[in-house]
């Protein structure tokens, strides 16, 4: 038996920007503890086509979510502001309602502080499942800490790519390791560790 649940196009635009919050959250560029501002915020902002957020932290840009569908994404307007977002001192995050645009963001892609998601992609937090274990970034010192704990080369740590989801998530770098810890009834806590790599390897 299947169940068919249908929202309104601005519960399901109000759905997309809360699990965004989650994964800038998850980042570390927002703070947890002012998750419910950021939400009753972007109730507010549910049909603008530009919402931004200033990070929290020591990160210093302020997070840009732009709506892009087929009727506004050919607007050349919406294209240069794109653009204009793209200087250092900015994060962007694009939402892509429709595959339809994609053809119009394939150069915006080579762009390091540019994101891309389709619509369908932030319908759900991925990390909000059960089975999803718990992911950790390590950083330079942990890295070589790891390296040198099981004697091996980065190479040798087995892969992860950067389109995965997971990755995307946790817009994680490429040649950086990241931490998986599963917690089971019978095994109990395992941990493993995943090389991020691009996706034509």
């Amino acid at each position: 038996m299947s169940i068919n649940i249908k929202k309104k196009s601005n519960e399901l635009r109000e759905t997309v920007l809360e699990n965004i919050i989650h994964m800038l959250i998850d980042r570390k560029f927002l703070n947890n503890e002012k998750k419910q501002e950021y939400l009753d915020h972007i109730k507010t902002k549910i049909n603008s086509e530009n919402i931004s957020v200033s990070s929290d932290y020591n990160h210093p840009y302020t997070i840009h979510v732009k709506f892009l569908t087929e009727n506004n994404v050919g607007k050349k307007q919406n294209l240069v502001k794109i653009l204009d977002y793209t200087n250092p001192k900015n994060h962007y995050i694009l939402v892509v309602i429709e595959n339809k645009v994609n053809k119009f963001l394939k150069d915006f892609k080579r762009i390091s502080n540019i994101e891309i998601f389709d619509y369908p992609e932030l319908y759900l937090n991925v990390t909000d499942h059960m089975l999803v274990p718990k992911f950790t970034i390590l950083n330079n010192e942990e890295t070589t800490k790891i390296l040198k704990q099981y004697n091996c080369s980065i190479n040798q740590i087995p892969k992860m790519l950067k389109t995965d989801r997971i990755s995307r998530h946790y817009n994680m770098k490429i040649g950086t390791i990241c931490k998986i810890e599963r917690y089971s009834e019978v095994t109990g806590k395992s941990i493993t560790y995943r090389h991020i790599v691009p996706s034509i390897q």
